[in-house]
């Protein structure tokens, strides 16, 4: 139903484009008698219609192909409204080519010259939604990578913190692992790293360079519970951190 509201409303523009702009150019567009001149406006107009036919074939099948982040995607589709307009542009100045004689009333030309600025002016309209709707697409991307941004950055955070503070309970319960982290100087690393990510708390809003600093201290925090592990008393500090 939604697809047959689609095509009646885009039928409904061309025609009433056709209806706009026949009559204007029947008065502001005159039409030589010269023969040779309609054949070549004729030949002209088709070609022209074969290229922007290809054109916008060629720019909605790929633009088709793209994954957006909203949901509502029928302008990045072919709208067959235009393509049925221009397959029509190009027959019938085929067809008034090869058949033109001087006796050709004027209004026969202008009908051809109506339908063609009528597929132009939709395809022009079609490239429009479809530029402002990359455009709001991008700004709800953004949006939502914000959102991803945040939840994984927290969650890291949330990590990292109680991490630290289970490493700080092992190092008291055990002189071993204190001296350990001391001697290769582990523990003043951590405080360092912990105390940077301790002002990230306060962000709401996350770059990607960010997330990447404290997602490369999970990690290094991550790999420091790994050499932890390695003693006798604490195999279980996986545990312990779940």
């Amino acid at each position: 139903m939604e697809k047959r509201k689609q095509w009646d409303l885009s039928w409904a523009l061309g025609i009433a484009l056709f209806g706009f702009l026949v009559y204007p150019l029947q008065y502001f567009f005159l039409i030589p008698e010269d023969l040779q001149y309609k054949q070549t406006m004729q030949i002209l107009l088709f070609l022209t219609s074969i290229l922007f036919l290809s054109l916008y074939l060629l720019a909605f099948t790929v633009a088709s192909t793209r994954t957006f982040v909203q949901r509502e995607e029928k302008v990045s589709r072919i709208n067959y409204t235009i393509l049925v307009l221009w397959v029509i542009s190009l027959l019938y100045h085929f067809t008034i080519w090869l058949t033109s004689h001087s006796q050709l009333p004027p209004i026969v030309y202008h009908i051809g010259l109506a339908l063609t600025l009528s597929a132009f002016i939709l395809t022009l309209i079609h490239f429009a939604a479809y530029f402002t709707f990359v455009r709001k697409d991008y700004h709800v991307q953004l949006k939502k990578q914000s959102v991803d941004y945040r939840k994984e950055a927290y969650e890291s955070l949330q990590r990292i913190l109680h991490t630290h503070r289970v490493l700080l309970d092992i190092m008291e319960e055990n002189p071993e692992v204190k001296q350990m982290m001391k001697w290769n100087g582990f523990d003043q690393q951590m405080d360092h790293w912990v105390g940077e990510m301790e002002e990230y708390l306060h962000v709401t809003a996350f770059t990607d360079q960010e997330l990447r600093n404290i997602l490369g201290v999970k990690a290094w925090i991550d790999n420091l519970t790994m050499i932890v592990e390695q003693h006798p008393l604490h195999h279980d500090l996986r545990k312990k951190l779940n």
